[in-house]
C-alpha cells in the first residue's frame, strides 16, 4: 500500500471531522477549567458573565494585562468604596431583560428581551478596592509537539488570561489557558492548533478575513477553518488523527450558520489545508536553517 502524501491524510481527517461534526450533537463544554478569579465576574451579582459578554472582557482583561476577573460599573465600584482612576477606559456590557409587553393590537400581554448596554471597569482599574488573594497552583508540564510547532514559526503565544484560549489580529497574538488546566495534554495541544490556525489568516499570512463579528456567518466560517486546520496538524504531528468530541460539538453549533451554502465546508477545508502547509512549511524552513 503506498504512502498518503500530506494532503491526502489532511482530506481523510477533514472528512472524518465533518462526519462528526454532523452527529456528535450540540452539547459542548469547555476542555479546561478556568480558576474563579480568572472567571470575567460581575461585583453586582457575583456571578461570571455569559456569551459575549465573557469574550469581550476576557480579550480585554488579556490585552490590558489585567490580573483580575472583577468588573463593575463606576456607581458600583463606588458603593463598595473604590473609585475609577481618572482617565480609564471603560468596556461595554450587555444586559438583555425579560419584560412584558401589551399588544397594542390585540391587548394580550406578551414577554419581550430588553436589551440595554452598561459601562464597567476592571478591578485594576480602581483605588480603594483589595482584590481577595487566592492562590491557584499549576504544575509545570512538559512542552508539547504544538508548543514545539508554534516555537519554531514565531506565533506569539501568551498565557495572560487562563479563562480563554483566542487570537487576537490586531495584537497578532494567542492566549492559552495553562496546560495543567486541561483534562489532557492532547487537549491543549489540540486548542493550541486550532488558535495556531486562526494565526495564519493574519495579512502577512494566508490573508483570510479574520475580523468577523462573533456568531456571525463569516465568523463561523473561520471557525470551522481553524478546527478543521487543527484536526490536520494533530494528524501531522501524530497527536491524533480522530477528530475529538468536544472539537465536534463545539463545530456543530456553527455548521448551521453554513447550512445555505453547502459549498462552504468545502471551501473551509481548502483554506484549512493551505493554513496547515503553511505552518508545516515554515517549521520545515527553520528547520532547514538551524540544521546548516
Amino acid at each position: 500500500m503506498s504512502k498518503r502524501t500530506t494532503a491526502e491524510l489532511h482530506r481523510i481527517i477533514a472528512d472524518k471531522v465533518i462526519t462528526a461534526m454532523q452527529t456528535s450533537g450540540t452539547g459542548w463544554t469547555k476542555s479546561w477549567s478556568v480558576p474563579t478569579s480568572d472567571q470575567p465576574t460581575s461585583m453586582s451579582s457575583g456571578k461570571p458573565y455569559n456569551g459575549i459578554n465573557w469574550l469581550l472582557l476576557s480579550m480585554s482583561r488579556s490585552i490590558n494585562g489585567y490580573q483580575s476577573g472583577r468588573w463593575a460599573t463606576f456607581n458600583q465600584w463606588k458603593a463598595l468604596g473604590a473609585s475609577v482612576r481618572k482617565g480609564e477606559k471603560s468596556e461595554m456590557v450587555i444586559l438583555y431583560k425579560p419584560i412584558k409587553v401589551t399588544d397594542k393590537v390585540t391587548g394580550e400581554d406578551k414577554q419581550v428581551r430588553l436589551m440595554r448596554s452598561f459601562n464597567v471597569f476592571n478591578a485594576d482599574q480602581v483605588e480603594g478596592y483589595d482584590v481577595p488573594a487566592e492562590a491557584h497552583f499549576f504544575e509545570d508540564m512538559p512542552a508539547t509537539a504544538a508548543d514545539k510547532l508554534a516555537a519554531a514559526v514565531g506565533a506569539d503565544v501568551r498565557h495572560t488570561d487562563k479563562a480563554g484560549a483566542f487570537y487576537v489580529p490586531s495584537i497578532d497574538y494567542i492566549n492559552m489557558p495553562l496546560q495543567a488546566q486541561f483534562n489532557s495534554a492532547e487537549c491543549y495541544a489540540a486548542t493550541l492548533l486550532h488558535e495556531l490556525t486562526h494565526w495564519t489568516g493574519h495579512e502577512t499570512r494566508c490573508d483570510r478575513d479574520i475580523k468577523n463579528a462573533f456568531g456571525s456567518k463569516d465568523y463561523a466560517f473561520e471557525e470551522l477553518v481553524a478546527e478543521l486546520g487543527a484536526a490536520m496538524l494533530c494528524g501531522s504531528l501524530g497527536i491524533s488523527n480522530e477528530p475529538r468530541e468536544d472539537h465536534a460539538k463545539y463545530l456543530s453549533g456553527w455548521i448551521t450558520k453554513l447550512q445555505d451554502d453547502p459549498k462552504a465546508i468545502f471551501s473551509a477545508a481548502a483554506k484549512a489545508q493551505a493554513a496547515a502547509t503553511f505552518i508545516l512549511d515554515v517549521q520545515q524552513s527553520e528547520d532547514e536553517q538551524i540544521a546548516a
